[in-house]
């Protein structure tokens, strides 16, 4: 995934794991990398740009967040 802004591009690769599986892992373990480095307006943008090139809403994001912060 490329996410455009002014002054930076935003790329998501998994390397962690190498399955098919559902994808709010991924999303949510971004997003919370993403928080220590630019803080929870990062969380926005990003979900409205994924949604955009998948064409797909992401639901129930919240409890994947939960999981991936433990």
């Amino acid at each position: 995934m490329e996410y455009n802004t002014n002054e930076n591009k935003l790329y998501i690769s998994d390397w962690e794991k190498a399955f098919i599986g559902d994808p709010r892992y991924d999303i949510a373990n971004t997003l919370t990398l993403g928080y220590s480095w630019f803080g929870t307006c990062f969380k926005e943008p990003m979900l409205d740009a994924y949604q955009y090139i998948t064409n797909r809403k992401i639901e129930h994001l919240e409890c994947f967040e939960a999981l991936s912060s433990f």
